[in-house]
């Protein structure tokens, strides 16, 4: 397919800024599938990204999985399956998967890189943080009264608490088994081979890789690698909707206000207020992964990136661009 002008024009923007830029595009559309690498460098196919805030796609969906088992209610309180405080009233599983529970934890090292603009950017914060710190934080920490939708990785972190009780095991372990056997997806991992793994740049200035130590609970919102042809895989499984509890994740479950537009939320996922169209992004370090999927058009997308771009120019515009244009293509076919 060929890309538009628009589309075009943002790529040589990014790569403009970012002179060390690795950016690969894997697209279905219309039963055909398409690879594009698109940077200023090359890259080697089975190298890995960190794909971030896109590992609560995979979280969710293992929630989803026990909810069909009948090892989870999401309705249930957050208090039924971890010890926690008798007195106070905590947030459901449900509120939990759509983002409606904790705010982000704000200690000090958190809002000093976050002024400095280093927040996951030169750092990992959540570098360390384990089961127990999570599970005493729970416990002398009153829950909010009322809530609201307010994206937090700690809500998906106390997910991962959540999975660690029910199965007895390391949140990590378990995921790993899942990736593979159940969805079939080998280049997915929180251990990938390190030779593997792309380094991240920011205006010629090398800014790495997020790093982790084993056990680290906040991997449950943010710690997954994968390969580009992975992600799309994985799109395509979604797409598919083969596997009952993945269908699960791509309901809306609720409609909130994000800035002055309304949107919906899945478990996981985030839609436009139609519910057919669902996206999600992961920034940690200078990568930046964009998933979109189309339900109804039968569109997939999923963007990489070893970069950040700027404001106007990233992933996330690149990924919405070639979206349009996959809907301008269906549409010529259509008249034809």
């Amino acid at each position: 397919m060929e890309f538009s002008k628009k589309t075009k024009n943002i790529i040589d923007k990014i790569n403009k800024i970012e002179p060390n830029s690795i950016i690969n595009i894997n697209i279905y559309c219309d039963g055909e599938y398409y690879d594009y690498s698109v940077g200023n460098r090359e890259y080697d196919e089975t190298c890995y990204f960190q794909i971030g805030s896109n590992t609560k796609l995979f979280t969710a969906a293992y929630i989803c999985k026990l909810i069909e088992k009948g090892k989870i209610d999401p309705g249930d309180r957050l208090s039924k399956y971890l010890e926690l405080n008798e007195k106070y009233t905590y947030p459901t599983i449900e509120n939990l998967l759509t983002h409606h529970g904790y705010r982000p934890i704000l200690s000090r090292e958190f809002v000093w890189n976050y002024l400095f603009r280093k927040h996951l950017l030169y750092k990992n914060v959540y570098k360390g943080k384990k089961s127990e710190s999570l599970m005493n934080y729970l416990l002398y920490k009153k829950p909010p009264k009322k809530l609201f939708y307010y994206y937090s990785d700690i809500n998906y972190a106390i997910l991962g608490l959540v999975i660690e009780k029910i199965s007895g095991r390391r949140y990590e372990d378990v995921m790993e088994e899942f990736i593979k056997n159940d969805l079939h997806l080998y280049q997915t991992s929180f251990h990938p081979d390190e030779t593997k793994i792309l380094n991240s740049y920011h205006k010629k200035r090398i800014a790495g890789n997020l790093e982790w130590e084993n056990g680290d609970i906040y991997k449950a919102a943010g710690g997954i690698y994968s390969t580009a042809s992975d992600a799309l895989k994985y799109l395509k499984i979604v797409l598919d909707g083969n596997i009952s509890y993945i269908n699960e994740t791509i309901v809306k479950r609720k409609t909130i206000l994000f800035g002055k537009i309304k949107m919906g939320v899945g478990y996981g996922w985030h839609c436009y207020i139609t519910g057919k169209y669902f996206f999600h992004k992961g920034g940690v370090v200078c990568y930046r992964t964009n998933c979109f999927l189309d339900t109804k058009k039968k569109i997939c997308v999923s963007v990489m990136g070893n970069v950040i771009g700027d404001k106007f120019y990233n992933t996330t515009t690149l990924g919405i661009s070639i979206n349009k244009d996959l809907k301008e293509l269906l549409k010529n076919k259509k008249a034809k």
